[in-house]
């Protein structure tokens, strides 16, 4: 008896949790969001298969940039650059050109074009008075007018003779000082 009593307001309460859940509206089981609702972004322009070449105040070419594809989006300074090529030559050390060139998947430019900020396979290019060194990170960012490299994430630094990997970079092109911040580990070869 005490068996067919539970089950039954066991039923009892199962069918009334039911014909509750039935009646309710949808919006009573949604979770309410108080937060804005995130807008996208939208393009103001874009030009596909362009090259540019920026200069300094003194008429020295600072460097030569490629992409498939610029995009400016609406309210933002910079554009975005889809599989950017970027090249800049420093100066003429005795004959040899030093510089450095980048490739990436993708990559933004400031309004000045100060900054470049490249993500996705970024392959670098560094052409030093002494050697030349192959940079391979997944992120980056180079301010052309002082020559500098940084990376918080990890990367990779061939040359000839020498492997370095780790995570977190400074790289100052016009002094040629290599700052790395951690889990560095080198592999040298020798000639």
């Amino acid at each position: 008896m005490i068996r067919q009593s539970f089950i039954s307001v066991i039923l009892l309460l199962i069918v009334g949790w039911f014909l509750v859940v039935w009646d309710s509206p949808p919006e009573s089981f949604m979770r309410k969001n108080d937060g804005e609702l995130v807008q996208k972004r939208s393009v103001d322009s874009y030009m596909t298969g362009i090259s540019s070449r920026r200069f300094s105040d003194t008429g020295d070419e600072l460097f030569f940039l490629t992409s498939s594809k610029m995009e400016l989006f609406k309210g933002e300074s910079g554009v975005v650059l889809s599989a950017p090529r970027f090249v800049a030559v420093t100066n003429k050390a005795k004959g040899k050109d030093t510089g450095v060139s980048f490739v990436a998947n993708i990559g933004s430019l400031s309004e000045d074009g100060r900054k470049l900020v490249l993500n996705g396979d970024v392959e670098a290019v560094i052409g030093g008075k002494n050697s030349q060194t192959t940079m391979v990170s997944d992120s980056l960012e180079y301010d052309a007018p002082n020559m500098l490299i940084t990376t918080d994430g990890d990367f990779t630094l061939t040359t000839p003779a020498l492997s370095v990997s780790g995570k977190g970079l400074n790289a100052n092109l016009s002094k040629e000082i290599f700052t790395m911040n951690s889990k560095v580990r080198a592999v040298h070869e020798a000639t």
